[in-house]
């Protein structure tokens, strides 16, 4: 039944469908394969067997949250969602370590996919962008019926993904590790494509942080790694004078960008909204030790951001004054909100301090056992990409684990064969 894994990886970009089941981020990848899973449960009791170590602290954290709920409380919505994240997630994992498992040659399948997918979704992007610029209303209405969460209205062009903040998030989170272990450079041309796409079309200021994070990861450990050639000193000229064009260009083109740049952060109203619910939960987290070292239970993350609102907005104020966005005014209402835009504040408002340091460590640990560089440098994006964004479900960080174990596995196995 491989045909359904491979419809889960064409599917990848294909989000924000009106039928899609979550109200947050809307895919059906994750079902798809979880669909696989069922035809395949022998295979994946091994992978669970495999993977223990994750499925052992997912039990110990979900009993951790229901000690928690007892002095809490519990948010019930918010707490199966959580926990329906993160196990949208394990079925990442183990739907891939099933299909790639001992089979090296089927990594170059999911490319050709994931290339024709992404490739289709970059046309639409184009569509989506000239029905905009020349007011084509029939094509417009075609999106926004078919779109969950319209973005086609606002002028703004989301591709095929759920909005259009995700596109770096598909660029270095999906496609980029696939570059990483393959050196399909046809990955590397169609990330550039859908990148200075998405550039031209003003759809996201992360994308152009999400860029410029990216290749000064990737250009600190190309330094790192050829310290003492003199190319070394031409690279480095080269990626400090794109990053001065980029920053430049961006200012001169894209009015967000200028408002940024001219009044700080909290200018734009999106960003001022992820600024002050990590914030805010920081400030909650100095009010209550106990929580910020075991967590307020899956589902609570909206109780440390409750505890610091004030203290969060009296800084906001010291720097704005009193012009706050639509997106900060409607934080108050934020007792049935969970969302923190950011993983980390969210695992350590969930799990606590402890375990959110503990999961970090053992992708420390997969990377270092691999003693491949790489997965270093994919490790550093994998936690960049995170900081504005809280999916336990998206496939980064999973396809991060099955890769690294996978890999770690074919080196103990040609180890043994000698």
């Amino acid at each position: 039944m491989e045909i359904i894994f491979k419809i889960g990886i064409f599917m990848i970009p294909f989000e924000n469908f009106f039928f899609a089941p979550s109200a947050g981020w809307a895919t059906l990848s994750p079902l798809i394969f979880a669909i696989y899973i069922i035809f395949n449960a022998k295979k994946a009791l091994k992978s669970i067997i495999k993977y223990k170590e994750i499925f052992i602290f997912i039990l110990v954290i979900i009993l951790m949250s229901l000690i928690n709920y007892i002095f809490v409380g519990i948010n019930i919505s918010n707490s199966i969602n959580a926990i329906i994240s993160l196990g949208l997630g394990c079925v990442t994992l183990i739907s891939f370590d099933i299909y790639l498992t001992g089979k090296k040659s089927k990594i170059k399948k999911i490319v050709k996919l994931l290339i024709i997918a992404y490739s289709i979704s970059l046309i639409v992007g184009w569509i989506e962008f000239l029905s905009i610029k020349f007011n084509i209303n029939f094509l417009k209405n075609i999106f926004i019926l078919l779109e969950k969460r319209d973005y086609i209205s606002f002028n703004r062009v989301p591709f095929t993904f759920t909005e259009p903040s995700f596109i770096g998030m598909h660029m270095f989170g999906v496609l980029l590790p696939f570059y990483i272990l393959t050196k399909d450079k046809r990955i590397i041309f169609l990330i550039t494509l859908i990148c200075g796409s998405a550039l031209i079309f003003e759809a996201s200021v992360r994308l152009i942080l999400d860029i410029l994070i990216v290749i000064a990861i990737c250009g600190i450990a190309y330094v790192i790694r050829n310290i003492k050639k003199v190319r070394v000193v031409i690279f480095t000229v080269l990626i400090l004078t794109l990053a001065g064009i980029t920053v430049k260009q961006a200012y001169q083109t894209i009015p967000r960008v200028k408002q940024i740049l001219d009044k700080g952060l909290y200018a734009d109203g999106s960003l001022a909204s992820r600024i002050i619910r990590i914030d805010a939960s920081i400030n909650g987290f100095k009010k209550d030790i106990a929580h910020f070292t075991f967590g307020y239970g899956l589902g609570n993350a909206a109780m440390p951001i409750r505890k610091g609102y004030d203290a969060a907005m009296a800084e906001y104020r010291e720097i704005n004054g009193n012009d706050i966005p639509r997106e900060i005014e409607e934080l108050p209402y934020i007792e049935t909100d969970s969302i923190s835009y950011c993983l980390y504040t969210r695992m350590i408002s969930e799990i606590g301090i402890v375990m959110t340091i503990i999961a970090i460590y053992y992708l420390f640990y997969l990377a270092i056992k691999g003693k491949n560089r790489m997965f270093l440098v994919y490790l550093f994006i994998l936690l960049y990409l995170y900081i504005q964004f809280d999916s336990y479900a998206f496939y980064t960080i999973w396809l991060y684990i099955v890769v690294s174990k996978n890999y770690i596995s074919n080196i103990n196995g040609e180890k043994n064969a000698k």
